[in-house]
């Protein structure tokens, strides 16, 4: 099979895939809409499985539009819909959205970077509640970086044994078999010391096995019930300040079942402890079945000692050139072969040495350890723009020999953080080389490639880097015929574009060109769809701004021609 085969593949949407995209834009082919409440019920006579329930609120992100309580109303009805997996990531929901889904005991719950609706009602402490009522089935619980529901919590002593447990000092979540608790960025305020906090919330959780606490505000040192969790296999620590490197790792080290441990930091320059490699070597010697191991952005991979040379032609000498195969460049692995090794950003350029004692490395030492970094980081943005500005440098300056993997990986990333400024300007710079670069048949990579776009440009209309990146990759598909699925949104999004009088010179004439090309070629319903969107008045007022400027130029002149497309060469009465 031909490298680029994957550009000219061209299988459909599969009959499931395009069900749901029907259904997350058209929940009236099921539910019927009130008027009074402002929400949706399932129709009469419908029953909803698992299957469909979890995959409905899953895709909504997928297709451009964002779950709301109005759609979540559709599952109150317990007896005909039913969930038993919540995925509510980047949602826009209330308490009562949360205490509809939950009625239906679920065994996982993620409800990272749920932003919050404009009223009181947004999510609060309620949601604790409402968990703590029906969670007693939950096996994984994923917060995120959604902190309001800690709001005004109080934290409390703890009860004297054998009275009744108290919320908010014996425990925050009832959630009696919890395998999986991820919580981020926790950070002392006006309500709660985050330690305090989250010491509390991880009190009762004697059984976990996968614990993320990334971007919290903790003193793992003096975190002892941590280091009473003897059944975690995985701690993830990503941008946790530690200050006392030798007491942490000592609470560490108590957790001998421990496979993955990520220490990794996102900071501008490597975080320097003291005796990296002592410690090092003194924590992994109490973890034997460690594979897994981030210590990117740290100096914790000490330096390489160089092998010793023997200029002697002797038996010892062959021996020595026998062992360097054996030899390890991490000082404190010696002996290992871990599974992934994170080596991103570390002091005295780590990834770039010889003999790593790992199958897996992230890094900038070339393209491989670049992609895996991209994929890894998914969820840690910072280190995320990072590797998705190596992965750009690739693009620009040299060759990617597996474009195929970089493009998915940064939809990925792309798709994971629509609201991070950042990853979009950065994995949008990439998609522009790479479609610049390789004519894309595959229908389904270029509606992937074109919503991405358009996510970020929505997202981030004020951004003029990301405005331009968005607009330049556009370019490179066959308009209108390549975005006729999402027709009527990319003409919302360049008219508000290109409407401000402020708008960047260049950005402002791409736009225009994209609003001309997208009228010019389609038929009396799309021009009166854009007509109606507000084209002609968008285009007058840039019309009338140029003349007040006495400045003809291009902008000027695509502006009138757009409006001569629009209205399709007849006179408007």
């Amino acid at each position: 099979m031909a490298a680029d085969s994957w550009l000219e593949e061209s299988s459909p949407d599969t009959l499931w895939e395009i069900c749901l995209a029907y259904c997350c834009r058209h929940p009236e082919s099921f539910a019927q809409f009130d008027e009074v409440d402002q929400c949706y019920f399932l129709r009469e006579g419908i029953a909803l499985p698992a299957q469909f329930c979890e995959s409905f609120l899953r895709a909504f992100p997928k297709n451009g539009t964002q779950l709301q309580d109005k759609h979540v109303h559709i599952f109150r009805d317990t007896e005909h819909t039913h969930i038993k997996r919540i995925h509510l990531r980047n949602a826009n929901v209330s308490d009562n959205a949360m205490r509809w889904l939950l009625q239906h005991k679920p065994i996982e719950l993620d409800i990272s970077e749920c932003t919050p609706t404009p009223d009181p009602d947004s999510l609060s402490q309620e949601t604790i509640h409402a968990i703590n009522s029906h969670g007693k089935n939950l096996v994984a619980l994923s917060l995120g970086s959604t902190q309001s529901i800690f709001n005004g919590i109080e934290i409390r002593e703890s009860s004297v044994a054998g009275d009744t447990r108290v919320f908010g000092g014996d425990y925050v979540f009832d959630c009696p078999i919890l395998r999986a608790f991820s919580v981020h960025g926790l950070r002392d305020n006006d309500d709660y010391q985050s330690h305090d906090l989250i010491a509390t919330i991880l009190h009762p959780f004697n059984n976990l096995t996968y614990l993320d606490l990334s971007l919290c505000e903790i003193e793992i040192e003096f975190m002892d019930c941590l280091g009473e969790m003897w059944s975690l296999t995985s701690l993830i620590l990503y941008d946790v300040p530690i200050n006392n490197i030798q007491g942490a790792f000592e609470i560490i080290s108590k957790l001998h079942n421990l496979r993955s441990l990520d220490l990794s930091q996102s900071r501008d320059a490597p975080v320097n402890y003291s005796e990296p490699e002592k410690n090092l070597t003194q924590l992994v010697s109490q973890l034997p079945y460690l594979q897994k191991l981030d210590l990117s952005g740290t100096n914790l991979a000490g330096f390489d000692k160089p092998a010793p040379v023997s200029h002697k032609p002797s038996d010892q000498c062959r021996m020595d050139v026998m062992e360097e195969g054996k030899r390890c460049s991490i000082p404190g692995l010696e002996g290992r072969q871990l599974d992934f090794l994170g080596l991103l950003g570390c002091s005295h350029n780590a990834c770039r040495r010889e003999c790593l004692p790992a199958t897996n490395v992230t890094g900038e030492a070339g393209e491989d350890q670049v992609l895996l970094s991209v994929k890894t980081y998914l969820d840690r943005p910072s280190l995320l723009v990072k590797t998705l500005n190596h992965l750009f440098h690739i693009f620009r300056f040299s060759e990617c020999s597996n474009q195929q993997e970089a493009l998915q990986a940064i939809l990925n990333a792309m798709t994971r953080h629509p609201h991070d400024k950042q990853v979009q300007i950065s994995g949008s710079a990439s998609l522009f080389y790479i479609v610049k670069e390789k004519k894309i048949h595959n229908s389904r990579l270029k509606k992937a490639i074109i919503a991405a776009i358009l996510d970020g440009m929505d997202f981030h209309m004020d951004e003029a880097t990301m405005m331009r990146n968005g607009c330049l990759t556009l370019c490179h598909f066959r308009i209108p015929e390549d975005v006729r699925f999402e027709y009527e949104r990319m003409v919302r999004i360049l008219l508000r574009m290109v409407a401000p009088p402020e708008q960047e010179g260049f950005v402002q004439r791409i736009g225009i060109y994209l609003l001309n090309s997208l009228a010019c070629q389609v038929d009396g319903q799309e021009k009166l769809l854009v007509g109606n969107l507000g084209a002609i008045v968008t285009m007058l007022d840039i019309i009338a701004n140029r003349l007040a400027e006495k400045n003809c130029d291009e902008v000027m002149e695509i502006a009138w021609s757009t409006m001569w497309n629009v209205t399709g060469q007849r006179q408007v009465y």
